[in-house]
């Protein structure tokens, strides 16, 4: 994608801020003069990444309001290796984060949860997290969809709700503080207090066959 294809779907859509996901954003040549001419239309620009090329890319952005790393993190050292089939990645991402803080950026941690994790393990994750000088956490259950290859990793909805539940007891009863970088109305869901009928925290979503309808995890959907 271009730098005009990528500004113009910026305008196009108008909205106030601009989550770029991957694959890997940060392999994009082109990806700091996106993010500089998002920016100068102020708006704000989440750009999600593994974290492993950001240590010899960061000096090709500059800080700003406007700019935040959402730096890819699903759990502790042993979760988040095992979760990404790669060992000594979690320490990359947590380097990654020191730096970027150190050099003024705005940080913030995306987590995505899978079977297997327990409610003091994640609790003790984002204890770590916000250690880390983190402005928030950003978390979500995975999403089973037709085309995973492994199914048996996602948690059925009554088993996510009632890790949520758990999870921001912990929260609670403890004292813990933890800063969300999400809607309440999202964590509320999280947690099964609420039920929608739709889903007022998604992005539409824009890559190089043009906005793809409704959603990238259903599958045959077409473009608009």
């Amino acid at each position: 994608m271009s730098v005009e294809e990528a500004l113009h779907a910026v305008d196009e859509c108008g909205a106030p801020m601009v989550s770029i996901a991957g694959g890997e954003p940060l392999v994009h040549k082109e990806l700091p003069e996106i993010v500089r001419g998002i920016v100068a239309r102020k708006k704000f620009v989440y750009l999600c990444t593994n974290a492993i090329l950001l240590p010899k890319k960061l000096d090709l952005f500059e800080p700003s309001i406007y700019l935040t790393f959402s730096i890819h993190l699903d759990g502790n050292q042993a979760r988040h290796d095992a979760s990404v089939c790669q060992d000594g990645v979690y320490e990359k991402a947590v380097e990654a984060i020191r730096l970027a803080r150190e050099r003024g950026f705005r940080v913030t941690v995306n987590s995505t949860l899978f079977q297997g994790e327990g409610a003091e393990e994640i609790a003790d994750f984002f204890d770590l997290a916000m250690t880390l000088g983190v402005e928030g956490i950003t978390v979500s259950p995975g999403y089973s969809y037709e085309r995973a290859p492994h199914q048996e990793v996602f948690m059925p909805r009554r088993q996510s709700k009632q890790l949520f539940r758990d999870v921001f007891q912990i929260g609670r009863t403890q004292g813990r503080k933890w800063t969300f970088n999400q809607s309440s109305l999202f964590l509320n869901f999280l947690a099964g207090n609420e039920t929608y009928q739709c889903t007022p925290w998604s992005n539409p979503t824009y890559n190089v066959f043009g906005w793809q309808r409704p959603c990238y995890l259903l599958v045959g959907e077409g473009y608009a």
